[in-house]
């Protein structure tokens, strides 16, 4: 990905998760949709069930 996109992404990113903060809403930025996947796969506690909707976002990023 272009340099600048990138830069965009990350701009757009910490504007959105600072309005999200403001209404007590953690948010966070992956640059990759590895790291995006590691992290979330980090939230989920041992033994939990996860239930599998229908998100294209998580099927596209190898999350299921």
């Amino acid at each position: 990905m272009d340099k600048n996109q990138m830069l965009w992404n990350e701009k757009v990113a910490k504007d959105i998760i600072g309005h999200l903060e403001k209404r007590r809403i953690v948010g966070s930025y992956a640059s990759t949709a590895d790291q995006a996947r590691d992290e979330i796969v980090a939230m989920i506690a041992k033994g939990t069930t996860v239930f599998r909707c229908g998100s294209m976002t998580a099927a596209g990023m190898g999350l299921w």
